[in-house]
């Protein structure tokens, strides 16, 4: 019952993408298609992720840790989700199914699964001054999960990680 509510709501977000995608393409080729359709998939992303990813206030990194976890782990009908480490500067979590991306490869357009994901990393830069962000790995991108992780900005073991989108 909880993959076909996922397999559905992943479907019924991504279908307009794929099928936006598979549109252009036609008319304007693939590399020009991508670059509009993978634009507005990320800004979509970003949309969505500013709901999971809290604000930072005063500069409160445990009030932010707090908060991520508890969103990330409301979001349990979409994702299956653990908190795979936890201290005062940092938090790491390990996401093993993403909905949105599934349908993308379904829907035979992995292509824009990297657009999907880039929302991470787009937050994370808005963010900078807040707190830092690693990912080396994404369910879009190499299949393997996503391993989120943000720690403080005083935390000295981990640096944050850039990553080109486009």
């Amino acid at each position: 019952m909880l993959n076909t509510f996922r397999w559905i709501i992943g479907h019924a977000t991504m279908l307009p993408f794929s099928f936006s995608y598979f549109v252009l393409s036609k008319l304007l080729g693939r590399q020009k298609a991508l670059a509009i359709v993978g634009k507005i998939l990320t800004k979509v992303s970003v949309m969505s992720l500013n709901s999971i990813i809290p604000k930072m206030h005063d500069n409160n990194f445990l009030d932010f840790k707090d908060k991520v976890i508890r969103n990330f782990c409301s979001h349990k009908l979409l994702y299956d989700v653990e908190v795979q480490s936890e201290s005062n500067e940092s938090v790491q979590f390990k996401i093993l199914n993403c909905p949105f991306t599934s349908a993308l490869k379904n829907l035979g357009t992995p292509e824009l699964c990297r657009f999907a994901c880039a929302g991470d990393f787009v937050i994370a830069k808005m963010n900078k001054n807040n707190w830092k962000f690693t990912r080396t790995h994404s369910l879009g991108t190499d299949g393997i999960c996503c391993n989120h992780a943000y720690y403080s900005l005083d935390c000295k073991s981990k640096e944050s990680v850039e990553e080109k989108h486009y």
